[in-house]
């Protein structure tokens, strides 16, 4: 009898460590079934209660800003401090390189009609496997595609999928213990380069139109290199996202030769007011000068560098769909084509450029 009970107890124990030990695994993995709409189960303490528009949860009272080290740039910018902190404006300290603001200056103007883009339609089709399938000797480079949306699954194939999951580890873990406003922050993570640098914005509430976005460029081993904040106002820059309770942030971010290319929205539409964001910001490479501000409505996702242009798409509900021919010396508008629907995003090709559209894909070769 005791035997058989001994029997039954180690039974029961390695149950229960086989149930820890799938609980684990799920935890570090991502759920392959799921939708790409599913929000990754960051914990958020009950007390921030959805009751915005459309769900969205209200701004509630801005977090104390911490105090950085004044050597940031040796001990290291903590998620912590990242996700706590609420402006750089605010900090004494001298960050050296490991901080920066970047002051924007006015949007461009809108230039209006423009010539159609020197590109030619090869393909339509309703994805990119039945593109490879009717031009199998296209090779599409996926490096830099959709924006990556932390807290959505399905949102971040195109970067490592361990990566990904270590970075929600560290906002994760850094997130215990802060108020409910900060847990709740949202964040996309853009892959800057071929060398593993990554950019990490925090998502923020448009508000009254005075706000900040903050981010973090990361290296390979999820470390923070540096953070820089980029200050927008409604007053002077005529940023409007149609609705208090709508989000901005850095939705995307490549690194070219000459400098690096910010998309900066928010995926909110057919809102109160007409949407006047969408911009394209062209900075340094270290993220320390602004080159130049796009017009309003012209990139909405990522981008694609082709010679000394830039390709650029933006649109969705309530607005026109376009595709966009931008040059990078000046940021000025040069040609744009008509889309059918709106795009989720851009990739490249050795000789042209792929538009994933909402339901279906279309190849473009260089003229």
């Amino acid at each position: 009898m005791l035997r058989y009970i001994g029997t039954l107890l180690v039974l029961c124990l390695f149950g229960v460590r086989l149930v820890v030990a799938q609980e684990l695994e799920e935890n570090l993995e991502v759920d392959e079934e799921v939708g790409e709409d599913t929000e990754y189960s960051i914990p958020i303490d009950p007390p921030a209660a959805l009751n915005g528009r459309d769900g969205e949860p209200l701004p509630s009272e801005p977090p104390t800003s911490p105090t950085l080290p004044s050597d940031a740039a040796q001990r290291g910018i903590s998620y912590r401090q990242f996700m706590s902190l609420e402006s750089l404006r605010s900090i004494s300290q001298d960050l050296g390189s490991s901080a920066s603001v970047l002051n924007l200056p006015k949007p461009l103007p809108n230039p209006g009609p423009q010539r159609d883009i020197a590109i030619t339609r090869i393909a339509s089709v309703p994805s990119l496997a039945a593109l490879a399938s009717e031009v199998p000797t296209l090779t599409v480079d996926r490096s830099a595609d959709q924006p990556c949306r932390l807290d959505l699954r399905g949102r971040c194939e195109n970067l490592p999928r361990l990566f990904v999951l270590r970075v929600r580890r560290e906002l994760d873990t850094a997130g215990k213990g802060l108020d409910a406003r900060a847990q709740a922050q949202r964040y996309y993570l853009s892959r800057l380069s071929s060398d593993d640098r990554y950019l990490l914005s925090r998502e923020t509430y448009f508000g009254d139109g005075e706000l900040s976005i903050l981010n973090a460029v990361i290296d390979g081993d999820a470390r923070i290199e540096k953070i820089f904040e980029i200050p927008i106002s409604r007053r002077f820059h005529g940023v409007d996202l149609g609705i208090e309770s709508a989000r901005i942030a850095v939705l995307s971010a490549t690194l070219g030769g000459d400098g690096a290319y910010l998309t900066i929205d928010g995926p909110w539409r057919c809102q109160d007011r007409p949407r006047q964001a969408g911009i394209l910001v062209k900075t340094d490479r270290t993220f320390s000068r602004v080159v130049w501000v796009s017009p309003f409505n012209v990139s909405d996702t990522n981008v694609i560098l082709h010679g000394d242009r830039v390709y650029s798409t933006s649109g969705g509900s309530c607005e026109k769909d376009y595709l966009y021919e931008i040059d990078t010396a000046s940021g000025r508008v040069t040609a744009r084509n008509l889309l059918p629907k709106a795009a989720d995003f851009l990739a490249a090709t050795s000789a042209g450029l792929i538009v994933q559209l909402y339901d279906s894909v279309e190849a473009y070769r260089f003229r």
